[in-house]
């Protein structure tokens, strides 16, 4: 591509507005796809995204926002940002309004991603999002760091690697990116990691003190070991991702004594932030989340295989009846882990 390409940001979420604000300065033809009170609250005052470590520094931002996609019909690359429960009705008003021309780079946790896309775009990219990220008002987003992103394909044509190297070459201009040979090992990965977004939301992580760490350490331990199996006998393979525990650490992690891991989860665990079902549940109000295509996806793959899985089985019925309740109220971590059943008097 001889000429800056056309390049859309399609949701203006945490993720999306963070990557607006860092491939703005460089790409002179970036646009944030975004409606509503945090569009206006952009056009009017900036755009401002701050670092965890740094967070004195908010410098405001002005990306270019767009609320039509007909105003960019030649776009070039299409960097979808949504959730999965949007990610249908986006595809589709992206094919309409674009046509199946552009480069399509879909950034949501799970796998949902690799079904929905290609059946829209023929140049449908992945990528595997390994920084957290969170709005704390109108225009206004903090994350944990500038990156990574684990780009990929499953098709490895020539078509899609050129279209892998275009957006490696774009997105690397404002944030760390890596292209991976197995995006869909990486994706199942991310997956293991993400079924704790359920046990920090359900604990009130991010909206309330953490609380003793033992227990809580027990209930993420507990899911993620349970999960490890489970990936594994359906054939999955590790995919080691930045800044992300492997599974072999998580199993000794397990191993050491109480007094020496309760002191390191604590430490991790005080650097994570709300996560994107945290947000769901508490900022966005909208009464959706992904726990079917995160932690249900975990599960049909038990179901598949004839496995039990006790604890996520027990974790996904409880958020199904309790993150329904109107106002959902935060339970402490031992009593999480008394409702999970200890888990299961193990």
């Amino acid at each position: 591509m001889g000429q800056e390409p056309t390049i859309i940001i399609y949701g203006a979420g945490a993720i999306g507005s963070s990557l607006g604000a860092w491939l703005a300065p460089h790409c002179p033809r970036l646009s944030l796809y975004a409606r509503g009170e945090h569009a206006r609250k952009i056009k009017a005052d900036g755009l401002v995204v701050y670092l965890k470590g740094e967070p004195e520094k908010r410098e405001p931002l002005f990306v270019n926002i767009i609320d039509d996609l007909a105003e960019h019909p030649g776009a070039d690359i299409v960097i979808v940002a949504v959730k999965n429960y949007d990610l249908e009705e986006a595809a589709a008003d992206i094919r309409e309004k674009l046509g199946d021309r552009p480069v399509v780079l879909g950034l949501q946790n799970g796998l949902e991603n690799m079904k929905i896309l290609p059946r829209y775009f023929p140049r449908a990219a992945f990528g595997v999002v390994c920084y957290n990220a969170w709005r704390d008002g109108l225009g206004l987003v903090g994350a944990e760091k500038k990156g990574p992103i684990v780009l990929g394909a499953p098709e490895r044509t020539p078509e899609m690697k050129e279209a892998l190297a275009l957006l490696a070459s774009v997105l690397g201009r404002g944030l760390e990116v890596k292209i991976e040979a197995d995006i869909a090992g990486a994706a199942h990965s991310k997956l293991l990691m993400n079924l704790s977004n359920s046990v920090f939301t359900l604990v009130g992580h991010g909206m309330k003190p953490m609380g003793p760490i033992r227990p809580l350490k027990k209930v993420f331990l507990s899911v993620v070991l349970e999960g490890i199996g489970i990936l594994k006998n359906a054939g999955w393979r590790e995919v080691s991702l930045p800044g992300m525990p492997g599974w072999k650490t998580l199993r000794l992690a397990a191993m050491l004594p109480d007094f020496i891991s309760d002191r390191i989860f604590e430490a991790d665990f005080k650097k994570i932030g709300m996560n994107s079902m945290g947000q769901d549940v508490f900022l966005n109000g909208r009464g959706l989340t992904e726990l079917d295509s995160l932690n249900g996806r975990v599960l049909a793959l038990a179901d598949d295989l004839g496995m039990e899985a006790p604890v996520n089985r027990a974790l996904y019925q409880l958020c199904r009846r309790s993150l329904d309740q109107k106002p959902f109220t935060p339970m402490s971590a031992e009593e999480l882990w008394e409702a999970l059943g200890g888990p299961l008097k193990r």
